[in-house]
């Protein structure tokens, strides 16, 4: 379809199957042009209910500028069965409270599909700008993948791109979010997650920012959830641009909850930007809470991290199980903590690299081992005390090195 729109509702296509038998067909929608509507922009809606039917595909395929007073394009499939797939790709710019909302929604005990947005041009917004869920609400069932690919800039009042794969009882699917551009948010800049209850796997979470991230409450938050003796995924984060973040820079984890032999993921943070953050620079964290593994964690700097309370945190811990390693390299620019420079706190076997053009300092512990064994190479400058705690621990201050007590 080719053409301009304005009115309640841009453009609607919807299929629906209520307190009867069957399946709701899928709905479609490619759309050229410009749209100006009083509530949602474009709208593409497969639903069942009250009924053990299956909702099918929605899919918005638009090239067009949207203004829009509630929603700017809407895909849902949702289901008391299993939900069909729900994406979005789209091309131009959109001004609404909510951008883009893509669902996948199984209600009772079916499968939800994947949610997948890519979106080129800019997002001006109010509460989110971009939202990809899928979610399974019943004790049985499988939540699919999410995939968010954003390309502009992106203003909002609220969370900037939130995407979640989440299952009550079933397995969570693996998150996917890739931002390049410049990203505004009062809430948190990029929330990814997959959570899973029960006794069922959580997936990977992988989060790319190539633009800059100014966000009141955290910049990026990413995260592999699972209970019991289920396994949480391994958790990426891949930061080049500058970010400000309220609260938190960085928040990565992988975690198992509960009573179980479940594994956490291994975690994995890459930053070569500036990070400011008025309470943590980067948060990596893998946890189990009872027999289980818990991840190697790997946390590399090439740029400036500063944080009134721990510019780096760092964990592989495990309450009953298994902690994994944890590896620490700041290869270029200053890491500056209030309270802590760089905080161990759990790990088998942690090492921290300080390179010659890197520089590590605090006003209170600029290098803190809380447990483990901790090997601390110096090659460029580390100012403020050290305290490595009980283990078996080494701080090599190697030729060319500075180390300046507080």
């Amino acid at each position: 379809m080719n053409g301009n729109s304005s009115g309640a509702n841009g453009i609607i296509a919807a299929t629906s199957v209520f307190n009867g038998t069957g399946n709701a067909g899928s709905a479609s929608i490619s759309f050229t042009g410009n749209i100006n509507a009083v509530d949602t922009g474009i709208v593409a809606a497969s639903s069942v209910l009250f009924v053990n039917g299956n909702s099918g595909a929605a899919t918005v395929t638009s090239i067009a500028n949207i203004t829009a007073a509630n929603i700017g394009i809407r895909a849902q499939s949702s289901s008391d069965g299993s939900a069909g797939t729900a994406t979005v790709a789209r091309v131009g710019n959109i001004a609404a409270p909510i951008g883009i909302l893509a669902s996948s929604i199984a209600n009772e005990n079916g499968d939800a599909s994947a949610a997948t947005v890519t979106s080129t041009g800019n997002l001006t917004v109010g509460a989110f700008g971009i939202r990809a869920v899928s979610t399974v609400s019943g004790n049985i069932g499988n939540a699919g993948a999410v995939t968010v690919t954003s390309t502009g800039n992106l203003i909002g009042k609220g969370q900037g791109i939130v995407a979640e794969s989440r299952a009550q009882g079933g397995a969570a699917g693996g998150v996917i979010v890739q931002s390049i551009g410049n990203l505004v948010a009062e809430r948190t800049g990029i929330t990814a997650g997959s959570l899973a209850a029960g006794n069922s796997n959580a997936g990977a979470v992988t989060v790319t920012s190539t633009g800059n991230i100014n966000a009141r409450d955290a910049g990026i938050i990413a995260g592999s959830s699972a209970s019991n003796n289920g396994n949480a995924g391994a958790v990426t984060v891949t930061n080049t641009g500058n970010l400000t973040g309220g609260i938190q820079g960085i928040n990565a984890e992988s975690f198992i909850t509960g009573n179980g032999t479940g594994n956490a993921g291994a975690i994995a943070v890459s930053s070569t930007g500036t990070i400011n953050a008025s309470q943590i620079g980067i948060h990596a964290l893998s946890l189990v809470a009872d027999t289980g593994k818990a991840g190697d964690v790997t946390v590399n700097v090439a740029g400036n991290v500063t944080a009134n309370n721990a510019a780096i945190q760092a964990s592989s811990s495990a309450l009953v199980g298994t902690a994994g390693n944890v590896r620490v390299s700041l290869t270029g620019g200053t890491v500056a903590g209030g309270i802590r420079g760089v905080e161990f706190d759990g790990g088998a076997a942690n090492l921290l690299t300080i390179s010659p053009t890197a520089t590590l300092l605090s006003q209170g512990i600029a290098i803190s081992n809380n447990f483990g064994n901790a090997t601390i190479d110096n090659f460029g400058t580390v100012v403020g005390n050290v305290r490595l705690g009980n283990g078996n621990n080494l701080f090599n201050n190697h030729s060319g090195g500075l180390f300046q007590p507080g």
